[in-house]
Parts: C-alpha cells; sequence; structure tokens
C-alpha cells in the first residue's frame, strides 16, 4: 500500500516538473513537419536529459521525517519496486541518447556526402555537351587544314554550322526568329532604330546577334535593328518638343 502511494507522489512530481502532454512524447522525432531533422534530433536529445535530471529529484511530499522514518519499514519492497522501475527508465534514456547521438553522426556524414557529390556534379556537369562540342571543333580543324577554293570552304564551314545546330537542338537550344517579326522586348534587344513608312508597327528589319531559348526559357536575347512607324515617330518627336517647351516655360 505505502508502496503504491511512493509511485503515486513520483508520478505527481513529474508531472509537476514537465509540461502536459510532453513528458512521454518528447522521445518522438517530429520529422514530418519539415523542420530541420539535425534540429528535431538535438530537441529530443535535450528532452531525454532532463527527463533523466527529473529522475534523479527526490520526492518531497510534505510528511514530517519521523512518520517517513516509521513507515520505511512497510514500504520497503515498494520503494525497491520503484527504484527498479526508475533504473530501468534511466537506462531505456541511456539507450534512446546513444541512439540519438548515432543518428546525428549519421546524418552529419550523410550531409558531408550529398555535398560532395553536388560539387561533383556541377563541375562535371557539362562532359556529355563538351563531347558533342568536341565533334564540331574538330571539324573546323580539318576544314582549316583543307585546301581548296573559297566556295568548297563556305560550303564545309556550311555543313559545320548546320552539325552545330543539331547539337543544341539535342540539348533543347534552338535560336530565336527576329527578321521581319515584330519587335518583342522580352526577346529583342534594340540596339539601332530607324522610321520607316512601310511598317504599322514596331518591326525588326535586321538581326545583328542571333538570340537563343532553352527548353523554352530565354538564354540570351537577339541584338536587333528596329523600324518604327513614321506615324508613331513623329507623335513621339511631337511629345518630346512639348515636355521641352514646358520645361522651358
Amino acid at each position: 500500500m505505502m508502496g503504491e502511494e511512493q509511485s503515486k507522489m513520483v508520478e505527481e512530481h513529474e508531472e509537476e516538473q514537465a509540461p502536459s502532454g510532453q513528458d512521454e512524447q518528447a522521445y518522438e522525432l517530429d520529422l514530418e513537419s519539415g523542420g530541420d531533422a539535425e534540429e528535431a534530433m538535438r530537441s529530443a536529445l535535450d528532452a531525454v536529459e532532463k527527463k533523466q535530471r527529473r529522475r534523479s529529484i527526490p520526492v518531497d511530499d510534505g510528511e514530517p521525517a519521523e512518520a517517513k522514518k516509521s513507515e520505511s519499514s512497510g514500504a520497503s519492497d515498494g520503494g525497491a519496486d520503484a527504484e527498479g522501475v526508475a533504473e530501468g527508465e534511466s537506462a531505456e534514456a541511456a539507450a534512446l541518447k546513444t541512439r540519438l547521438l548515432r543518428t546525428l553522426a549519421d546524418f552529419d556524414n550523410y550531409r558531408k556526402r550529398t555535398d560532395r557529390e553536388k560539387e561533383t556534379l556541377r563541375r562535371f556537369a557539362v562532359s556529355d555537351v563538351i563531347k558533342d562540342v568536341l565533334g564540331v571543333i574538330d571539324n573546323l580543324e580539318r576544314a582549316l587544314a583543307a585546301s581548296g577554293t573559297i566556295e568548297e570552304l563556305k560550303q564545309g564551314l556550311e555543313m559545320i554550322l548546320r552539325q552545330q545546330s543539331e547539337v543544341m537542338k539535342r540539348y533543347g537550344v534552338e535560336s530565336i526568329d527576329a527578321v521581319d517579326c515584330p519587335f518583342d522586348p522580352t526577346l529583342h534587344e534594340a540596339v539601332a532604330r530607324e522610321d520607316s513608312p512601310d511598317v504599322s508597327t514596331a518591326t525588326v528589319i535586321r538581326e545583328l546577334q542571333k538570340g537563343y531559348m532553352i527548353h523554352d526559357r530565354l538564354l540570351r536575347p537577339s541584338m536587333v535593328h528596329v523600324a518604327m512607324p513614321a506615324k508613331a515617330a513623329e507623335s513621339q518627336a511631337a511629345e518630346s518638343d512639348d515636355d521641352e517647351s514646358g520645361g522651358s516655360e
């Protein structure tokens, strides 16, 4: 009977020392919430250490020392059982702490290995692309070493250019159509412009440098020469004159 009362006192003392609902749940790792796994494991490790400290705190139920001494002989069996339970839980907490430390070490090794793999991938990710480009370079060197007329050299360069275009398409790179297309500031970069009565909207009339897309994303804009409608040019000139006159007033 006295052993049951003492065990109950220990449990009440633990409930006072620990927040509600967190006594047994403190050992569980919450890895589903998307947080940092290492932080979760360290929190669980702290919870284990706190529980061990709570186990070592003596229970003071407010009874006089004489009453406790008189009851000690009748509660010896119950005290031994409570002590055995406490030792078992301490051993379980120590084993859990050891597993958590090993998990932390494994996680740290995994993170380092992943970082090394990422660095290796970054350095050698273009290996396949370079291999295909090397074929184009080989043909250019052969063309330079070959003898022949200007026309034959031109035909050889055109073949090499087609080969390069095929290599680029293989990796999702395609050229942007620019000449005779409406000017698109998201695809074209205007480096020159002129007024023209032959167009009704801003139109690309010359491509100075070809632009490219890669998998529907802009890789490089086209550098173009843009023709502007004559009326639009006149209205812009009139607006600029009005602004200048207003500023002088």
